[in-house]
């Protein structure tokens, strides 16, 4: 598929898709005001404030803290589109189909 795309001149990266490090990201992005959910989002503000971790998960810091995998895609959805983001770049334009 991404080589699909690239042949259409569609600018293509490969994802990252560590649940931890995108859910770290997420977080940061909350306490900081960086990301804000609207108050339409109503399945996304369901699904945030129902996110649980696994029961009898370590407290420790070197243990994985992994998501219940339940009711959950839109919260990966908002993951997804921020792991790529930085608030600090410099925005890229796309001028005449080129990158």
């Amino acid at each position: 598929m991404s080589q699909a795309l690239k042949n259409k001149n569609i600018k293509v990266v490969n994802a990252n898709n560590d649940v931890e490090t995108g859910i770290s990201k997420l977080k940061s992005f909350f306490k900081n005001d960086i990301v804000h959910v609207d108050r339409r989002c109503k399945n996304l503000i369901k699904e945030l404030e129902s996110y649980r971790y696994e029961r009898g998960r370590s407290t420790s810091k070197n243990q994985s803290e992994m998501p219940v995998k339940k009711d959950d895609h839109a919260c990966d959805a908002l993951r997804y589109s921020i792991t790529n983001f930085d608030p600090f770049r410099k925005p890229t334009v796309c001028k005449g189909g080129q990158w």
